[in-house]
């Protein structure tokens, strides 16, 4: 990878801010404000595609349905402290839970006819909640 010198005018509150970040980080500024941008080109890309993924949702009658939807767009689902999230295939880099997509994983369970792949036992135990506080 080749690398170009980049000259920035930043006021100086936000230098400082900067500074402080990538101090606490262990990193450079250059390295945290290159860090910094990357994370934003991810989140744009991923913005780009939003509409695509909630459609993707939309579309599909299965679990692996909608996996191979999002594989197509370079994403996937994973389970991950408790709920779904969606990961970039290619690095499992986190983007968002999918609750920002305006997806629910009881509501896409009970649509699918089952859990989400080794979601099972937790889906069973929260449904038993659920019954036993009449919520069902």
């Amino acid at each position: 990878m080749t690398y170009a010198a980049v000259h920035l005018n930043l006021p100086d509150p936000v230098l400082a801010t900067a500074r402080r970040l990538a101090r606490c980080r262990g990193e450079s500024l250059a390295t945290f404000i290159e860090n910094a941008l990357l994370c934003e080109i991810d989140r744009s890309d991923f913005d780009v595609v939003r509409d695509d993924l909630i459609q993707g949702f939309a579309a599909s009658e299965s679990w692996q349905e909608v996996q191979g939807r999002l594989a197509l767009m370079g994403f996937c689902l994973r389970d991950g402290h408790g709920d779904l999230s969606l990961h970039r295939k290619s690095d499992g880099a986190y983007l968002c839970d999918l609750g920002e997509l305006g997806q629910n994983a009881k509501e896409l369970t009970l649509r699918y006819g089952h859990p989400f792949p080794g979601m099972a036992q937790r889906w069973q135990i929260d449904q038993s909640a659920d019954l036993a506080c009449g919520m069902r």
